[in-house]
């Protein structure tokens, strides 16, 4: 019978974390890094091109494009609920810490992040990697680290985080046995972070200092890859937090069907197909539909007053809501059976 085990790091190297139930094995030594300073740049070419349009439809009659359906990809249900986890926590740190006993009270409260599908593309290839040639870290054995992995995408990584491909100032890492097989078990031990000081995978997370500057994410749960691949967990995470060049506020949210009437998304809550449509003041409007687990997104160019419509599918009969964009994302979910909602 195999124990329940697994391992969290950020920075180079891994350190076995306490909890989950059983013992947990170290696997070596975290090491510190810095993290880019919100709205510095470092000299040199990002490769990697610029995100297209990419999905949904941008149509009008104003002057200017003021937004456009962003590249969200389609997350898992796992994924999706470990993003409404984090936002969560991000929108008020304090209440996060009592859940787990904790004092988060040098934590500010920060703006949703949104889920981005390149930022995935680099997760899961580098917990497919780790999988395949059975290691685990955030530098793969030809060198490349979570910077690389990015810029090999489409993503469009701000210039702050630099060239060097070896370089990780986005990327918290797990991998696990009999563990970390729900989005609850993920985030309760990168936002506990236990024995990690000071405690960089929750910082990341929650925005913390200069990663408070981060808007966009994308995760791969990637598990049973002992069974397919003799590999030596079971589980590999990897979430990865970042922004673009423009770094411009997204609208962003889940449309679900609360089952369980706790208020919130948990896994396999989510509709897929309900459109999404954000309308500017002038009539412009971008149009999108939920994804499998029913996040949507969208990024504004322009800040004032927009209307968010969500209807259709199981979601049902239209519902708009207000939406003011100034410099931060705005969260707005669609709740089955009780409308549009602000978090």
């Amino acid at each position: 019978m195999r124990t329940n085990s697994f391992v969290i790091a950020l920075m180079i190297g891994a350190v076995g974390v306490t909890g989950c139930g059983g013992k947990h094995k170290s696997t070596g030594k975290s090491e510190a890094s810095t993290v880019p300073a919100a709205g510095t740049s470092t000299p040199g070419t990002i490769p990697g091109g610029t995100m297209p349009n990419t999905s949904g439809s941008n149509t009008g009659t104003g002057s200017g494009v003021h937004a456009r359906v962003a590249d969200y990809g389609d997350p898992s249900a796992t994924e999706q609920a470990l993003v409404e986890l984090a936002n969560r926590a991000r929108k008020d740190p304090i209440a996060e810490g009592k859940r787990y006993n904790l004092d988060f009270s040098a934590y500010q409260p920060r703006p949703a992040v949104t889920y981005n599908k390149f930022l995935a593309e680099a997760a899961l290839a580098h917990t497919t990697d780790m999988a395949t040639r059975a290691f685990y870290g955030h530098v793969n054995p030809d060198g490349l680290g979570p910077n690389g992995r990015i810029l090999a995408t489409q993503y469009d990584l701000n210039a702050s985080f630099g060239t060097d491909v070896k370089a990780n100032y986005s990327e918290n890492i797990a991998a696990g046995t009999n563990a970390l097989k729900t989005a609850k078990e993920i985030h309760d031990a990168f936002i506990v972070d236990k024995d990690h000081n000071p405690p960089k995978h929750r910082n990341i997370i929650l925005g913390f200092a200069s990663w408070g500057a981060d808007r966009e994410c994308g995760f791969s749960v990637n598990l049973g890859n002992t069974a397919k691949l003799q590999s030596p967990y079971d589980n590999y995470i990897d979430e990865e937090f970042a922004r673009t060049k423009s770094d411009k506020p997204f609208v962003t949210g889940v449309v679900f069907e609360d089952k369980n009437l706790n208020g919130e998304y948990d896994e396999g809550e989510g509709v897929a197909g309900v459109n999404v449509t954000l309308r500017a003041s002038d009539g412009q409007e971008y149009t999108t539909k939920t994804a499998t687990a029913g996040g949507y997104g969208f990024e504004v160019f322009d800040a004032g007053d927009y209307n968010l419509v969500v209807e259709g599918g199981k979601f049902g009969k239209s519902t708009a809501q207000k939406v003011t964009l100034a410099t931060d994302t705005v969260k707005v979910d669609g709740v089955v059976g009780l409308g549009v909602v602000v978090r």
